[in-house]
């Protein structure tokens, strides 16, 4: 191995040389206490910058070997490190001058979690720790400037290694504490599967952020308490004693008025399923870290996605158990969430109302009534989320603030009053139990108006009788009242038992001394204490004279009293989940969407070399297919959305064969890149910075949504995507 003298050796005869010599300094080189690599240098100054890496190892910088006995440690470990290197970096970056990139010396730049990242990596087994990091070759112009670079590689280098990679040097109180956080972190992340949880978030917890574009905590933000009756005590190992909210498995429903912190809740409940780090706000809010964030997504590529659980009978007969689409609606792309994370195994939806399509998540009774539900394709995700719950274990975290259907499904309701949590569940279900009761009982006013009006209306004959001798009528009800009253109609007119409040009093109709008929219409109905008539309160649009000639007062009074008596001796159901959506479940068997997707290699990836560029967390682009990832609102850092591309490539090109599923898939990457490092499905000639691992969520749904997908059809033909 060449030393730093060889490197001197060569930098002074390469000086005001044409850019391109720089090549020759590839290789490397021993500083003493470590290795540096330089392992990729730039064509230019205005290209991208150099790829260098430091080896500094276990018995020189020194870090304890319970530090990385764990897998979270040592990620946490790694992320500390990271961090103090790219402050000491920063402050010595285009120190030197030139033209482009010159000077630049580049870290990755973490924000609020916590992530495994190919910038640092600490060996569990030696304790060797490897750092890499960019940096760009000096130049003026496209000529060399190598006194420069030996500044850079001699002096500002070193520095960094000998301040941030030597745990003699580093502020020992720092690293405990991020490791005892990462301790107390998974502590948590471990109870909620014994104690049932789907998340907890800890007194004081602060959820508010700084702004749209920061993710920093906001200063005098109102600190988050939980509500007694959803409080819960632990005792961490560090820590000590932590109170706090706890979400049970179900359906939780997260309510209030609007701006009182309902969606802040939520995505502190989303971005739980990362580690953060101290001084964030959010070290305590932590969530089953398989849960998904679901929205609508119009215009998204779905391939071959079973979302027939969903959505059934589309127009032209379209196939959801396959459906496939370059430009979905929100309807279809939000059930193509829905399955695609359940494809991923996650145990929790995570959904805000103001992000989801409306007619996917619930439809109301007045359009049920409109629109029947044959000629409707959806079926809403309030009439499947109790299944999912129940059957699947599979919960669900809701914030609305336009739908309280959802109260008669919800297992617990949590208000958001400013930015104050109240659990309001019981208050919510009596409200919902009381609506139901309420619009049940004039339901069955309604029906008794329009029976009576149609008996007095179409068969004014069968009602003489009610003109008759009362003292006989009254025998006949004696014996058997229900008899009697059902006599007094036709068959067709008999009326059904229902809920309702009391019948409104029959308009009395007044006689004329003279002629014995009635008045007229307009002079005779009285009108009630809301300017309303009787006439309308029970439905009678128009009454002809000779037709009510045969009724009198007493005998009408009779019959409603009848009617009430019957109606008040109904029990009320006491489901009242049945007054809202009651789809039958989907059968286990056939009605649970296929989780088995078979995808093909493409064509595009044969090829040994593939241009990737990266566009933030937004989106990749492989060739020239560009891969939207702008509502995968869970990625937190634009280097996940780098590894998804990479892990992309490396699954077109070895795992995509139309044997395995999209699951088996995504869990052999995960497993290559915990046991053999992320490395291993970069590729390349050298090992790269600027990588983050994503969750298994993200990387399906990111696979999900590259156009160029294929699937496998389960006789071993190739789908034909009906698009």
């Amino acid at each position: 191995m060449k030393t730093q003298k060889d490197l001197r050796l060569i930098l002074e005869n390469i000086d005001k040389k044409s850019y391109p010599a720089y090549k020759s300094t590839k290789g490397s080189y021993t500083f003493g206490n470590y290795v540096l690599n330089i392992d990729h240098v730039q064509g230019d100054p205005f290209a991208a910058p150099s790829a260098v890496s430091v080896e500094v190892p276990a018995s020189i910088n020194g870090f304890p070997k319970e530090y990385r006995s764990q897998r979270h440690r040592r990620i946490a470990l790694e992320d500390l490190l990271i961090r103090v290197v790219g402050k000491l970096a920063d402050e010595c970056s285009y120190k030197v001058k030139g033209s482009g990139k010159s000077g630049l010396i580049q870290v990755s730049r973490p924000g609020q979690e916590i992530l495994e990242r190919t910038s640092c990596h600490i060996d569990p087994n030696t304790g060797d720790i490897t750092f890499r990091l960019d940096m760009g070759f000096p130049a003026s112009g496209r000529t060399v400037r190598a006194f420069d670079l030996e500044k850079m590689l001699f002096e500002f280098l070193p520095d960094c290694v000998a301040d941030g990679l030597i745990f003699r040097n580093l502020n020992r109180s720092m690293v405990e504490k991020r490791i005892e956080l990462a301790d107390d972190q998974m502590f948590l992340r471990n109870a909620l599967e014994k104690l049932d949880l789907c998340a907890f978030v800890a007194n004081g917890a602060v959820l508010p952020r700084e702004s749209g574009v920061s993710d920093r905590p906001l200063d005098n933000a109102v600190p988050f308490i939980s509500p007694e009756s959803l409080r819960i005590t632990l005792q961490l190992p560090h820590h000590g004693q932590i109170t706090g909210m706890g979400i049970e498995k179900g359906i939780t429903v997260i309510v209030g008025g609007g701006f009182h912190g309902k969606s802040t809740l939520l995505k502190a409940i989303e971005r739980g399923v990362y580690n953060h780090v101290e001084n964030d706000g959010r070290e305590f809010v932590i969530t089953d870290a398989t849960a998904m964030k679901i929205r609508a997504e119009d215009g998204r590529s779905i391939a071959g996605t079973d979302i027939s659980m969903f959505i059934n009978n589309l127009p032209g007969k379209r196939d959801t158990r396959h459906f496939y689409t370059d430009n979905a609606s929100g309807s279809t792309s939000q059930a193509a969430n829905v399955v695609e994370a359940i494809e991923a195994h996650s145990g929790v939806m995570l959904i805000d109302e103001d992000t989801s399509a409306t007619n996917f998540m619930v439809r109301d009774e007045l359009m049920q009534r409109v629109i029947s539900r044959h000629m409707e394709p959806i079926t809403p995700y309030i009439s499947r989320a109790r299944m999912m719950a129940d059957k699947k274990g599979i919960s669900t975290i809701l914030a609305v603030g336009s739908s309280g259907e959802w109260f008669y499904h919800a297992d617990t309701v949590v208000q958001m009053d400013h930015y104050i949590p109240k659990d309001i569940t019981n208050e919510a279900k009596k409200a919902a139990e009381a609506y139901a009761r309420e619009r049940r009982e004039l339901e069955a006013m309604a029906e008794i108006g329009r029976e009576v009006t149609g008996a007095i209306l179409q068969n004014p004959q069968g009602l003489k009788a009610l003109a008759g001798d009362p003292q006989e009528m009254q025998t006949s009800e004696e014996n058997d009242p229900e008899a009697a009253l059902n006599a007094e109609l036709s068959p067709e007119y008999i009326l059904k038992p229902a809920d309702t409040k009391e019948f409104p009093s029959a308009p009395s109709v007044p006689e004329d001394n003279d002629n014995k008929k009635a008045v007229s219409h307009d002079e005779s109905i009285s009108e009630d204490g809301n300017g309303r008539s009787s006439a309308e309160l029970i439905g009678i649009e128009e009454v002809h004279t000779e037709e009510l000639s045969v009724l009198n007062e007493e005998t009408l009074e009779r019959m409603e009293q009848k009617i009430a008596d019957q109606i008040h001796e109904v029990v009320l159901n006491d489901q009242i989940s049945n007054m809202m959506e009651t789809d039958e479940e989907p059968n286990m068997e056939t009605g649970w969407p296929r989780l088995k997707r078979k995808p093909l290699p493409g064509k595009e990836f044969a090829g040994e070399r593939l241009k990737i560029r990266i566009d933030g967390k937004s989106s990749f682009s492989i060739g020239r297919q560009v891969t939207d990832l702008h509502y995968l609102e869970q990625l937190c850092d634009p280097e996940q959305a780098r590894m998804i591309a990479a892990m992309l490539v490396y699954a077109e090109r070895n795992l995509m064969n139309g044997k395995l599923s999209m699951t088996d898939i995504v869990t052999e990457l995960m497993n290559i890149a915990e046991f053999s490092g992320m490395e291993e499905l970069i590729g390349g000639s050298y090992s790269h910075a600027g990588f983050a691992m994503p969750r298994q969520q993200e990387i399906l749904a990111g696979f999900s949504r590259y156009r160029g997908l294929k699937m496998q059809w389960r006789n071993g033909r190739k789908e034909r995507p009906d698009r």
